[in-house]
């Protein structure tokens, strides 16, 4: 299709319904099959190439020489403005829902996670004021060569929070000034150990050394490198929901023992009091 436009499937066809099309070889009348392989191969795409063969589509006439024929259109589309990888990364990006007369707005920066690059995007939440804020800030990863330290820091009103860390080699192109005698090497303390000095402060500095996270590997120079992000302070309205649904649970319970207290408290003072009455005409009858 021309630019602008894209495949729109309007049916296809794999197998032989007529004598005269494609003779070369046996001429049987059997069944069709392929508007669904059709459109999993074409539908939506600018251009495809489709394979008239039974490993494409099957064989729905065993010994009979078959044809393929597809009928298709070019429909228009209309580009969106801010396209957002966030829909296929469940768990870490949401996708805010404004009320009418609300803007919302999902930033992305692109993460490096180990050798691979990932646009994972901020989590964002409509505000009071009809706009969207960012939820979570993702950061750069802090790369760090053995005795060496990595500074995090987060601004005003949010909190470190570590997705992972690292510390040994698996490569051998990153922090070569020292000996490299393998490249296998991980510490398994490396998460933990990162989480305890950072986890939920603003600012702290890590230390890439072995008196943190051992020696997984002697005599080879190591690295270290942190995957973290900004979270924010400031409950959302679904957590503010939450916890006052929390809050009101504890204060009627609360209520609870408090009204049981109370009763069990009246009950023993009557008990005493009966008992102190009935000592009091034991010892004048003595």
């Amino acid at each position: 299709c021309p630019k602008g436009y894209k495949i729109d499937i309007l049916s296809g066809f794999y197998g032989r319904t007529n004598k005269t099309v494609c003779r070369d070889e046996v001429d049987a009348l059997l069944s069709s099959i392929g508007n669904p392989r059709v459109k999993k191969a074409c539908q939506g795409r600018r251009s495809c190439r489709v394979s008239s063969s039974n490993s494409v589509f099957g064989d729905p006439c065993v010994g009979t020489y078959k044809y393929l024929k597809i009928s298709y259109r070019c429909k228009t589309y209309k580009p969106t403005r801010n396209p957002s990888p966030c829909n296929s990364t469940p768990g870490r990006c949401g996708k805010a829902v404004c009320k009418r007369g609300q803007r919302c707005v999902i930033r992305t920066v692109k993460r490096r996670v180990g050798s691979v690059f990932r646009t994972p995007c901020e989590v964002v939440r409509c505000s009071r004021s009809r706009r969207c804020v960012a939820r979570f800030r993702f950061s750069n990863p802090k790369l760090s060569c053995e005795h060496g330290s990595s500074s995090l820091s987060c601004t005003s009103g949010s909190t470190i929070d570590v997705l992972s860390a690292f510390y040994g080699r698996t490569s051998g192109s990153v922090c070569k000034r020292g000996p490299i005698k393998t490249t296998k090497c991980r510490s398994g303390s490396a998460n933990s150990a990162v989480r305890r000095i950072c986890q939920g402060k603003s600012s702290c500095s890590v230390r890439a050394s072995n008196s943190v996270f051992g020696d997984p590997c002697v005599g080879t120079f190591k690295y270290m490198r942190i995957n973290y992000r900004c979270k924010s302070t400031t409950p959302t309205a679904a957590e503010r929901r939450k916890r006052q649904k929390r809050i009101q649970k504890h204060r009627s319970y609360l209520a609870k023992l408090g009204s049981r207290y109370r009763r069990t408290r009246a009950y023993l003072q009557r008990k005493l009091k009966r008992a102190t009455g009935l000592k009091a005409r034991c010892v004048r009858r003595r």
